[in-house]
């Protein structure tokens, strides 16, 4: 089970990135659904922090910023400061 969370966590991640090159290159359609798919993979794997900040990334992409903050909420009450959630914290305009 800890090879496929990490194995989804690569794929999303992965997503997130090609999401991001698609909307640089102006395909907004490709891009959104990349977000969903890599928001849609994370779903289930609640208790991996990493796995939390990335899906709150994809939300955040999708317009979904209430979500994407209860989720950096439920990152950032962790003692481990992963370093993707100070940049979630920075695109959700947080301190």
């Amino acid at each position: 089970k800890q090879l496929e969370r990490a194995h989804r966590r690569q794929v999303a991640a992965a997503q997130l990135v090609l999401g991001d090159l698609l909307a640089q290159r102006g395909d907004a359609a490709a891009a959104q659904a990349q977000w969903q798919q890599a928001a849609q993979r994370l779903q289930r794997i609640e208790r991996d922090l990493h796995a939390v900040i990335l899906r709150a990334h994809a939300l955040q992409r999708l317009g979904q910023g209430q979500e994407a903050r209860a989720l950096a909420d439920t990152a950032s009450s962790s003692s481990y400061k992963h370093p993707q959630l100070a940049l979630l914290q920075q695109r959700l305009g947080r301190p």
